[in-house]
């Protein structure tokens, strides 16, 4: 079976085009590094410090939200770090 290169549809072409552009688009793309920014570069939750009444630390669960252990009502909470809170 032998190929007829004057037949050559124009679809062939246009596709064959295409193909080429987007091999071309592909290698620019992946010799490219895109580095992306965090929105929250550090945990919002280590900026405060919960403490019990004489000043020790209370246990928390670590997770996405901190949940505190403690069977005492009287609790402070100090910002130890106020640039972090600010966007």
């Amino acid at each position: 079976m032998s190929v007829d290169m004057h037949h050559i549809s124009k679809a062939q072409i246009l596709l064959s085009i295409i193909l080429i552009l987007g091999l071309v688009a592909l290698v620019y793309l992946a010799q490219r590094q895109q580095i992306f920014k965090p929105k929250a570069e550090n945990n919002i939750y280590d900026n405060f410090e919960v403490t019990d009444p004489s000043g020790s630390p209370l246990p928390y669960q670590p997770g996405n939200q901190r949940v505190y252990n403690t069977d005492n009502l009287d609790i402070k909470i100090k910002v130890k770090d106020l640039n972090g809170l600010v966007p």
